[in-house]
């Protein structure tokens, strides 16, 4: 997986966009460890002598409740999950919050777009 040199046409993953983005990712890393998940490949800042880079990170040994498999890292982190048969896959695939967030509410992490961002709406009930 060639990561990290922007002079490379095989590179395919680029930096992440702040130092507190890549410190925040390093942390889910340092944290999968802990939690007991072992590192298949990568978690390291690749090769480059400037940049927030962070390697493409694969790791195994992972159950559900780890809170690298329940939390959105937002960086080049994934992690694989073993199953026994497709019902046990199925339960560990729906064991998550379900409610997708819509327009910046809860754990959506993004604001109202256009003039929702603007508007509050109400309900205007005319009585008589």
């Amino acid at each position: 997986m060639p990561c990290c040199d922007p002079n490379d046409p095989e590179t395919w993953i680029g930096p992440l966009a702040t130092s507190q983005q890549r410190d925040h990712v390093e942390s889910y890393i340092k944290l999968g460890l802990e939690e007991g998940a072992k590192l298949a490949y990568g978690g390291g800042r690749g090769d480059q002598p400037t940049g927030w880079y962070v390697e493409p990170t694969v790791f195994v040994g992972m159950d559900d409740s780890m809170r690298i498999a329940r939390e959105e890292i937002f960086g080049p982190v994934i992690g694989v999950i073993p199953f026994d048969d497709e019902e046990e896959a199925i339960r560990i695939a729906n064991d998550s919050e379900l409610n997708a967030p819509f327009g910046g509410f809860k754990a959506s992490g993004l604001g109202r777009e256009g003039l929702e961002a603007y508007v509050e709406h109400k309900s205007i009930a005319r009585l008589g």
